[in-house]
């Protein structure tokens, strides 16, 4: 899934206005891949880089410079406004994942840890050498 993602931003970014919430929304589900695939730094990474598009894409809503929405484009009751309170939802509910994010990679190295210790402390019992 993360080379897919990879290889759509990558698409998406060449041929797409860096304020596309499509860019953004690919950003957020590469970082969900990578956390799932505990690459929790660069699934940060993803998660900001969301959130950085759609910052982008609110400064340019309120300076009137966005660029075209397809999907928004035939919507009778689109305006800015409306993007602009629905963007500034979203923004800290991707924060949200990041710390659940740096959350979850806390708690992966804790068990790491803990299983790395077990393994020691069974490899010393069973250790021939050891004293008894």
């Amino acid at each position: 899934a993360v080379e897919d993602l990879n290889s759509c931003l990558r698409r998406r970014e060449e041929i797409l206005p860096s304020d596309s919430r499509s860019i953004a929304e690919t950003h957020y589900q590469l970082g969900v891949a990578l956390g799932f695939n505990l690459r929790f730094d660069d699934a940060v990474k993803a998660l900001e880089s969301s959130i950085g598009v759609l910052s982008s894409r609110v400064t340019n809503l309120k300076d009137k410079k966005e660029s075209v929405d397809p999907s928004k484009k035939d919507d009778t009751f689109y305006t800015r406004e409306k993007e602009i309170e629905e963007i500034e939802k979203l923004i800290p509910e991707i924060k949200e994942k990041i710390a659940d994010t740096r959350d979850l990679q806390e708690e992966t190295l804790k068990k790491i840890r803990e299983m790395h210790l077990e393994w020691l402390l069974k490899r010393r019992q069973m250790d021939p050498l050891r004293k008894k």
